[in-house]
This record gives structure tokens, sequence and C-alpha cells, in this order.
């Protein structure tokens, strides 16, 4: 009986074994813990980046209205190769600021 004792006790493997199961199962229950107070989170924030996002798309239709003609009139005294390489840039600027603030307009 004495050696089935020590066996028991004298197991590293299984020590190993069984601290090795224990760290992964901890890891995991951390790893679902991070993602339901992630999911948490984004809930109380999705509410304010669509704020934001909408607040921005405002101030974006602003500045196109108040920059837009100041422009439109400066590319009007551009030489032609200028004045297309600045309306392209125009384009791009535009098309990447829409699309930003279309993203962050969306629920995730």
């Amino acid at each position: 009986m004495n050696d089935k004792v020590n066996d028991k006790v004298n197991d590293p493997v299984k020590d190993l074994k069984d601290a090795a199961y224990a760290a992964v199962g901890l890891g995991v229950l951390g790893v679902q813990r991070l993602q339901v107070r992630r999911r948490d989170v984004a809930k109380q924030v999705e509410p304010q980046v669509r704020e934001a996002a909408a607040r921005l798309q405002r101030l974006a239709a602003n500045a196109d209205q108040t920059i837009n003609p100041v422009l439109d009139r400066l590319e009007g005294r551009l030489p032609d190769a200028t004045r297309d390489l600045v309306r392209s840039a125009r384009t791009v600027v535009t098309d990447a600021r829409d699309t930003i603030l279309d993203k962050a307009s969306r629920p995730h």
C-alpha cells in the first residue's frame, strides 16, 4: 500500500500535466471573460461613436459648403495641368473622408 501512495506523490509527469491543464483552463476562462467585457464595452461605446461620426459628417458637409467655393475660385485661376492635379487631389481626399465617416457611422 505504501508503494501506491509513493507512486501518486512521486509522479512529476502527471503533476506537470495537471498543472498544464489547469493553466490552459484558466487561460480559456480569462479569454472568455475578456471577450464578454469587450462586447459590453462595445455596446456602451457604440452609440457615442455613432454620434461622433454623425457630428463629423455634419462638420464635413459644412466645411464643404464653406471651403469648396473658395477652392473652386482658386482652381479657376490655375493653369490647366495644375487645376487637374488639384481637382484629383480634392476628389481623393473627399472620397477617403467619406469612406472613413461611413465606416464609423455603421454598427459593428
